[in-house]
This record gives C-alpha cells, sequence and structure tokens, in this order.
C-alpha cells in the first residue's frame, strides 16, 4: 500500500462514503418496508356494497368473512351501505341480516376469496334474496 492509502485524509474518505452507503441502504431498506404496509393496509380487500331493493328496511347487516365480521349496520329501502373485507384465507361471504319479517337471514354470496385478493363486489337484497351479483376481483395472491 502507498502513503497516501494510510493517510488520515484517505481514512476519511472511505469512511464518509461507506457512512453514505450505509445510510441510503438503510433507507431504501425503510422505503421498501413502508411500500410494503401501505399496500398490504391501503391498497388491499375487497370492497362490498349492498343495495336494498326491498320494501322496508334491512336491519342489522353484518358481512361475515369466515370469522371476520363487518358490521354495516341497518339500511334503509332504496339505500347502499358498503364496507371492506380483509381475507385472511380460504374465505367465503356471506350477508346477515333482520329482515322486515323480523326473522334472521343468511345469503350465500357467489363467491371465493383467499388473503391478498382485492376488488370489488356489489350486490342487492330483495325479499331475503340477492337479487343482483357483480363482482370483479383481482386474483393475485401475494406470495406472504
Amino acid at each position: 500500500m502507498s502513503d497516501y492509502e494510510q493517510s488520515p485524509i484517505a481514512l476519511k474518505w472511505r469512511s464518509k462514503w461507506l457512512r453514505r452507503i450505509v445510510v441510503c441502504s438503510a433507507g431504501l431498506g425503510v422505503a421498501i418496508i413502508s411500500l410494503g404496509l401501505f399496500e398490504h393496509y391501503v391498497l388491499a380487500g375487497v370492497s362490498v356494497t349492498v343495495q336494498n331493493k326491498g320494501p322496508g328496511p334491512l336491519r342489522s347487516v353484518v358481512l361475515q368473512l369466515t370469522g371476520n365480521p363487518v358490521e354495516l349496520g341497518d339500511i334503509a329501502s332504496g339505500a347502499f351501505a358498503q364496507g371492506t373485507v380483509y381475507p385472511e384465507g380460504d374465505s367465503s361471504l356471506e350477508i346477515e341480516f333482520t329482515g322486515v319479517d323480523d326473522k334472521p337471514h343468511r345469503l350465500d354470496v357467489d363467491c371465493y376469496l383467499e388473503r391478498g385478493y382485492r376488488g370489488v363486489i356489489r350486490t342487492a337484497i330483495r325479499d331475503a334474496r340477492l337479487d343482483k351479483l357483480h363482482q370483479q376481483i383481482d386474483v393475485r395472491p401475494r406470495p406472504y
């Protein structure tokens, strides 16, 4: 090694670049983790919209997704309610409510969801039956 490579100026220059590399690497790691968390918590999930096409209100409407209920509350006649479900495994979706006849009902929405799925489901209920169903689901689950 030459005398320059052992000089304090060369060592200081090397440590300065080493610090920059470490700080940039740490910043890049934080950015990647933040992006993953943003995708998981903000962009994930399936938005479910329920419309009441019946003559009376639907009371205590709940989206049941294999152990992860999402309460929508009461839906007046002609009104909509929306909730987002986050599948954590193999899941089916059901809509539970109390109808005009004061009886509990549980309707199976014909869909299959897995962790990481995202998209939109729109459905309408008339006379305690599913009247209409529209699904647009991105079926590419995350690898984790």
